[in-house]
């Protein structure tokens, strides 16, 4: 128990007289000023700026028109033949599974293929 008051007692001094050779160090010279940026500079900057967030805008724009893309699916059981059709968007497909426009939950059995075409 005696260590541990003695241990306390030494780090807080420790503590102490860093932080007091840390205060009594000179301040270093302030930075001198930047100089103001041309309006070269300033124009050059805009359309990079502007360039960049176009760009991006575009990319997020294609991206999400193409995942909201609505497509037709056919269900084809192999045994019997029998076809049926359904409407999804183009990132509600999964593996075997997938949503369609009016909410249903379609998983596919072992025996079914999936065949996906575009909505024009």
């Amino acid at each position: 128990m005696l260590f541990k008051l003695i241990l306390s007692i030494l780090v807080i001094a420790i503590i102490y007289f860093l932080g007091r050779i840390h205060a009594n160090r000179p301040m270093p010279p302030p930075p001198p000023p930047r100089a103001p940026r041309s309006r070269g500079d300033k124009i050059a900057l805009t359309i990079a700026f502007s360039f960049v967030l176009l760009t991006s805008s575009w990319f997020f724009y294609n991206n999400w028109q193409e995942e909201h893309q609505q497509v037709k699916i056919r269900v084809i059981n192999v045994q019997s033949n029998q076809t049926t059709t359904y409407l999804a968007h183009k990132n509600a497909l999964q593996n075997r599974s997938f949503i369609t426009l009016d909410g249903r939950w379609v998983t596919l059995a072992d025996i079914e293929r999936m065949e996906v075409e575009e909505v024009k």
